[in-house]
Formats: structure tokens, C-alpha cells, sequence
């Protein structure tokens, strides 16, 4: 049997046969020693070049600061080498209780803020602490409704960014004013400081409430009240009159007539007459727009308080027009009051709203024009049978 399976082997080619191995492969003691220790020093190498690898693709923390909401943005950025991207994919930070790829932390207006926040990764370490100096926000240090506008003051200057109400055009500046008009507004505001820091607020800004139109004043101590319209043409016996029986006399000017004779009307001044607003060229007001109205008004005063150092607070609409319109520009204008009269004094004779003898509180209306004299004379010996005492028309 042996026979024939060495002949069957010797007719299977060289090529084909299996090589004669050792049954047993046999290690020295020191052959075993020096397999183990290379085997360890190839770990070792190995697992140095992983953790170098993972070290050196670690991601890192990179962050931005918004002033327009004082948010503090901590993002994850990659590492080095072949194993940042993965690392990056599997790493987060956390920061304040937040933690993501992206983690956002709200921080206080007007504080020094220190943040550190934590790497999780393959381990967690800390970064370098985070010190960010917010500064202050614009906040609200007085609000004051006038009769023409809402002032709004902030604790620094401020520029407005949105807001429901126009407020007046401006540069960057602590006070805002929001101008009040026919109609009333409320909304939001936003308003920024230079820094970037803004703050929102709600503001309502009322319409105007005109007084009602004045026809009469105080009537205690029998008084009644001498007005004069225009200006066009000045009496100097006017001027004595008022002098010699200390007179209170208003007027009532067209600052484009007052602008002729200004000499005359500093002595008016001097002798004890107040000067009041009867619009730039006494145009009627009812037929302009608003703007145009409201100018009429407003350029008078500016040029009455240029010339004679005093600004109007009353105010006599031309021709006697005074719907509600008229009455609303002239508080845009920042009038206090509209005055009108209840009696007239022309060609010598009074005549008064309800045609009764003249009484106390009335408004007496007369003008600048030639016979002044003679018809203000008249109007005191009326006034003094009747036991009335001319006194200031008040600028209430």
C-alpha cells in the first residue's frame, strides 16, 4: 500500500507538491522575548501616533460678539490633519448650561463678562476664559409731553433706528423729540448708541388738544383788554398814551410789518406793550395746507423773537379764521393760545358780540391804522363810564 501511494506521488509534477514543513516550529526563550518587546514598542508607536493625531486634530473654540443684541457665539472649529473633520463631526462645546456645534450666550449691557467654555471631544478640556466688556444700553432717563412735542431723554446720545412715530430730524443726541400732530401715534421705537447697543421702548405721542378758542379774559377787578392788530402803520401818540397812563396794551403783528419798524416797537416794548403773533404776511389760514399754515405761524415767532427778544405765546389768526385746523398749526408752532375778541373798536364806535354795552372780561380788538389814536382815547372814556380798568391780556 505504501508502495503505490509513493509511486502515485511520484507521477504528480515537482511545481504541484506541497514543500515538507516542519510539524513544529520551535522559538527559542530569547527569540519569544525579543517578538513580545517589539510587538509592545510597535503599540506603543502606534497608539503615540493615534493620540498625536487625535491631539493635534482637536478642535478649538472660536467666538463673536454682537452689541445689536449682546449675544456671545461660541462655534467649534476644525483641527489638523487626517482625523479633523471626523473629530470635528463629534465634538461639541458647552458654555452656561448651553451646549451644540454653535452654543450662544446672552450676556448683561454694561458689565465686564467672563466665559470659559468646555471642549467635549475624544475628552473634555476647557478653553482660555472668554473676557468681553459690554457697553452700557441707551436707557430712559426722562419722558415730557409738551404742547408741541413727547421728549424722550436717554442716558447718552442715541440715533433712532425704527420707529412707528417720526420723530424730528436729528444726529445722534440724548434728547428725542417726536413732534405731536392732528392725529395721535403709538409704537415701538429702537434707537442705537454708537457703541452698537440699542434699546427698544414703546412711545405714544397724543394729538394735540387745542385750548378753546379765547374771547374773553378773567373778568375779577372789572378788567377788560386792549388788543391792536398788524402794524403797518406805528402812532407815536400811541405811545405817549401808554406812557402817561402805564396802558397794557397787545399787539398783535405782522412780523413782515414789525420787520419795517423795529425802533418803534422796542419803544412799544419800553412802554409797556406785549407783542404777539398775527402770522408772517396774514394770509387766511383756513385755505393753506397744514405745513404752509404751521410756517405762517412759526416764522413769525422765530422773526418777533429775533427782532424784540421775547416769543410769542398767543396767538390771533388773520380774519378771524379759526377752525380746527388753524388752531391745531398754531400749537405745532408752538403757540399756547389762540385769542380772539368779543367786542370791536372802529370809526369811533364799539360795537360788541351780543351788541350790549361793553363788560368786564371783554377782548376789544382794534388796529394799526390811521385815526389809532383818537379811536383808543374813545375806547378808555367808554371803559372808565362803565367803571372797567384795562389790564394784561394773560398768556395763558
Amino acid at each position: 500500500m505504501e508502495h503505490e501511494d509513493s509511486e502515485r506521488a511520484s507521477r504528480i509534477p515537482a511545481a504541484w507538491r506541497r514543500p515538507a514543513w516542519p510539524t513544529r516550529l520551535r522559538w527559542s526563550a530569547r527569540s519569544r522575548r525579543y517578538a513580545v518587546l517589539a510587538l509592545g514598542v510597535l503599540g506603543a508607536a502606534v497608539a503615540a501616533a493615534v493620540l498625536a493625531g487625535l491631539a493635534w486634530a482637536r478642535p478649538h473654540v472660536t467666538w463673536q460678539f454682537r452689541t445689536a443684541d449682546n449675544q456671545l457665539t461660541l462655534s467649534l472649529a476644525a483641527g489638523h490633519g487626517p482625523f479633523a473633520g471626523w473629530l470635528l463631526s463629534r465634538s461639541s462645546v458647552a458654555a452656561r448650561g448651553h451646549r451644540g456645534h454653535r452654543v450662544l450666550v446672552g450676556l448683561h449691557p454694561g458689565r465686564t463678562s467672563r466665559v470659559t467654555p468646555t471642549v467635549l471631544s475624544v475628552w473634555a478640556t476647557s478653553s482660555a476664559p472668554i473676557t468681553v466688556r459690554v457697553p452700557p444700553a441707551p436707557a430712559v432717563a426722562r419722558r415730557a409731553t409738551t404742547t408741541a412735542s413727547v421728549a424722550v431723554q436717554f442716558s447718552l446720545p442715541v440715533t433712532v433706528d425704527v420707529a412707528a412715530c417720526l420723530p424730528s430730524p436729528s444726529a445722534a443726541m440724548a434728547t428725542v423729540r417726536f413732534p405731536r400732530g392732528i392725529r395721535g401715534c403709538a409704537g415701538t421705537v429702537e434707537v442705537s448708541a454708537a457703541s452698537g447697543e440699542r434699546t427698544r421702548l414703546q412711545v405714544t405721542v397724543p394729538a394735540l388738544t387745542p385750548d378753546p378758542v379765547t374771547f374773553f379774559g378773567p373778568s375779577r377787578g372789572r378788567a377788560f383788554y386792549i388788543t391792536i392788530d398788524d402794524g403797518w402803520f406805528p402812532c407815536e401818540p400811541v405811545l405817549r398814551l401808554m406812557r402817561a397812563r402805564h396802558l397794557p396794551v397787545t399787539a398783535f403783528l405782522i412780523s413782515s410789518a414789525a420787520g419795517k419798524h423795529r425802533r418803534y416797537w422796542r419803544r412799544f416794548q419800553a412802554a409797556g406793550g406785549v407783542i404777539e403773533d398775527h402770522t408772517v404776511s396774514h394770509p387766511d389760514l383756513t385755505k393753506l395746507t397744514i405745513a404752509a399754515a404751521t410756517q405762517q405761524w412759526a416764522g413769525a415767532a422765530r422773526a418777533l423773537h429775533a427782532w424784540f427778544g421775547t416769543t410769542p405765546m398767543l396767538g390771533r389768526p388773520p380774519y378771524g379764521g379759526a377752525t380746527r385746523k388753524v388752531l391745531d398749526t398754531a400749537r405745532l408752532a408752538g403757540l399756547r393760545t389762540v385769542v380772539m375778541w368779543s367786542a370791536v373798536m372802529s370809526d369811533g364806535r364799539l360795537s360788541t358780540y351780543d351788541h350790549r354795552p361793553l363788560r368786564p372780561g371783554e377782548i376789544v380788538i382794534l388796529h394799526w391804522v390811521p385815526g389809532l389814536y383818537q379811536n383808543l382815547s374813545r375806547l378808555l372814556h367808554i371803559a372808565s363810564a362803565r367803571g372797567l380798568h384795562p389790564k394784561p391780556l394773560p398768556a395763558r
